[in-house]
């Protein structure tokens, strides 16, 4: 299991997570699609996990991403394991914004294999009060824009 995020969140914008369910001889490959995803929110963090139990291939899994004061977008990913590896990506933002800036929130990446949790990533990120840089060809970062 691999967690992929910024290292740091600015209190107005949207940003992504990716999260893999991967056999460990495709780490790398995680590892390359999680840049090639993320290149507009450098720098990234990713940190891997091994699995707690044997995820059998028909598994339902459902990945939930928790982080303080923070909301998701969706607030989780269902798929079934199939291939040698599974992307779920997630957008988020901080979602109290009365707390002070310069300060990190902690959280974690669930995992869960046929409703039983098979672990979990711990993340960790920092925020801040100036704007990311815009992330090109991004929908919905302005909250006027209707569907």
């Amino acid at each position: 299991m691999t967690a992929c995020y910024p290292t740091e969140i600015s209190l107005d914008d949207w940003h992504t997570m990716l999260a893999y369910l991967h056999l460990p001889e495709h780490l790398k490959t995680v590892k390359d699609d999680s840049r090639d995803r993320l290149s507009s929110e450098h720098p990234a963090r990713s940190k891997t996990k091994p699995a707690q139990a044997v995820v059998v291939r028909g598994a339902e899994i459902v990945v939930v991403p928790e982080l303080d004061a923070c909301e998701f977008n969706p607030p989780s990913h269902r798929f079934t394991w199939l291939e040698d590896w599974h992307r779920a990506e997630f957008r988020f933002r901080l979602c109290v914004s009365d707390g002070p800036a310069d300060r990190a929130v902690n959280g974690r990446v669930a995992f869960y294999a046929d409703g039983v949790l098979i672990g979990e990533v711990p993340t960790s990120v920092y925020i801040t009060e100036g704007h990311s840089a815009p992330e090109a060809g991004r929908v919905g970062s302005d909250v006027s824009q209707t569907i």
